[in-house]
């Protein structure tokens, strides 16, 4: 007798999420043993260009943005 197809859909980010799962807990343990700060660990890290813009008042980036 022939064997049947198999059928199911292959996962193409099944890998991606196993990553995503171990950082997951990798950065759990590290909030758990104090190494990083829990509301620094939540947060985005800020890019290039916000940096660049904090020192900037107000109305300068407001200028910035109309340039």
């Amino acid at each position: 007798m022939a064997q049947r197809p198999n059928l199911t859909p292959v996962d193409k980010r099944k890998s991606d999420r196993r990553e995503a799962e171990r950082l997951d807990l990798e950065k759990h343990a590290r909030l758990e043993a104090g190494l990083i700060d829990p509301v620094s660990a939540i947060q985005p890290a800020p890019t290039a260009e916000h940096q660049h813009q904090e020192g900037l008042s107000f109305w300068q980036a407001v200028k910035t943005m109309f340039n």
